[in-house]
């Protein structure tokens, strides 16, 4: 975001006293905001991952001089009104994980699988925490032995028993806000099946985001054509368990 303040640098001195610990201004630069002389605050958290640093920057805020000339150089700071969404999908397997990331001082969304062991208790957590949460719906692998789940979405089923499990599957969460799938590359790529699910979801106001499972998938422009509010997948960041490559695809979404 951009405000236009008369001192820049008196405005970012109050900025940083006003700030609630842990967050902080990580770095502070000289900048340009649409031509003009800018003074750049990142603003985030600083945590160990691994071993290593791993910084979260929450908010750039660029202040702008109320008489600043147009700068010669364009922005390095990449598009300010760049937004990323952070999934954290399997929650109900493990009880320990999602009450620490749930904890952790971050904006991220958890997606709760239903019927698990601790599907309930990591949905409380999320929600008594401040978090968003969504329902991670079981749908259809292309290998149907790998589904995981015992109730799962079937392009082979009619479309009022797909309307039926996508309703008990969010009874069974309240206070979702909107749902993503689980597995599904066989599912997804479905429209009758998508159009099936998307019904219940546009009845009940929630969004829906593709998990891009796979290329084909159906799912984003379906809900798109069906006025469901929507979004896709952009990159999975755990494919490895090893924490450097963590990091950096962590970088690689950051830049995207």
């Amino acid at each position: 975001r951009a405000i236009v303040v008369d001192a820049p640098a008196s405005a970012a001195a109050k900025i940083k006293a006003g700030l609630a610990s842990p967050a902080r201004v990580l770095d502070e630069k000289k900048d340009t905001w649409e031509g003009k002389a800018a003074l750049r605050l990142d603003i985030g958290f600083e945590e160990q991952l691994g071993g290593g640093p791993l910084r979260l920057i929450t908010d750039k805020i660029y202040l702008v001089g109320a008489g600043a000339a147009a700068a010669t150089t364009s922005s390095k700071g990449g598009n300010p009104q760049g937004r990323m969404a952070i999934v954290i999908d399997d929650c109900g397997y493990d009880l320990n994980a999602a009450d620490r990331m749930t904890a952790l001082p971050a904006k991220l969304t958890f997606a709760v699988l239903p019927y698990r062991t601790y599907s309930g208790q990591s949905l409380s957590f999320a929600l008594q925490r401040g978090k968003e949460a969504i329902l991670h719906l079981p749908m259809e692998p292309l290998d149907a032995s790998q589904a995981s789940e015992a109730t799962t979405i079937s392009p082979s089923m009619t479309d009022a028993e797909i309307q039926q499990i996508t309703r008990q599957a969010l009874d069974s969460l309240p206070g979702v806000i909107g749902v993503n799938n689980h597995q599904g590359s066989r599912a997804t790529g479905d429209e009758r099946t998508m159009r099936a699910v998307l019904s219940v979801l546009r009845s009940r106001g929630l969004f829906f985001i593709d998990s891009h499972t796979q290329s084909k998938t159906l799912g984003y422009q379906t809900a798109a054509n069906m006025g469901v509010s929507t979004a896709i997948n952009n990159m999975f960041m755990d494919n490895s368990s090893d924490v450097e490559t963590i990091k950096g695809k962590m970088r690689q979404a950051a830049a995207l």
